[in-house]
């Protein structure tokens, strides 16, 4: 792994398809080519897998929403979600664009920051003030995307994988 923990290896590619050799020597995910934050779904805490996760259990929580707490409420969730989502992947965007050092300088990433906290937060003010929409609701759907990541760590602690070679503790001991 490079150290932006990204496929790759000290010696360069291997030939093979794009895919790097890990400094361990086993073959490590393609490496990244594009800009900005990877959405992959190589890594369980991959941006791509949390947003999917997040969109997955909106979507689920959005309809039992509506069906026991109406069409607004359910509404006013998948706004916050949405909002939560956005802010998410733009600090992301933002953190590749600083770790990345081939952006600009410092004042054009303060600029994106200043960009991102004022059409965000705006937003964000603007939707609170429309009078149907539910303000329980619009924080529930912000807090989602928090709830998704505690819950994935929750489960990567409690459950982890189990070794690549598929053996079990009764098959290896014998």
């Amino acid at each position: 792994m490079d150290g932006c923990g990204r496929g790759g290896s000290a010696s360069g590619s291997t030939g093979n398809s794009g895919r790097g050799v890990a400094l361990g020597g086993t073959e490590g995910p393609p490496a990244r080519r594009g800009r900005g934050p990877d959405l992959s779904h190589a890594d369980p805490f991959s941006l791509g897998r949390i947003v999917a996760a997040t969109a997955w259990f909106t979507g689920t929580a959005a309809l039992a929403a509506w069906a026991y707490f109406g069409s607004w409420w359910a509404l006013s969730y998948l706004i916050g979600s949405l909002w939560m989502t956005l802010n998410f992947l733009a600090l992301a965007l933002l953190l590749s664009f600083i770790l990345a050092r081939r952006y600009g300088g410092r004042l054009f990433i303060l600029l994106l920051m200043c960009a991102k906290i004022a059409v965000l937060y705006i937003a964000l003010y603007w939707v609170f003030q429309l009078q149907r929409l539910d303000h329980g609701g619009l924080v529930a759907g912000i807090t989602t995307l928090l709830v998704v990541i505690l819950l994935k760590a929750v489960g990567q602690a409690a459950f982890p994988a189990l070794p690549a070679s598929g053996n079990t503790d009764d098959e290896a001991g014998g």
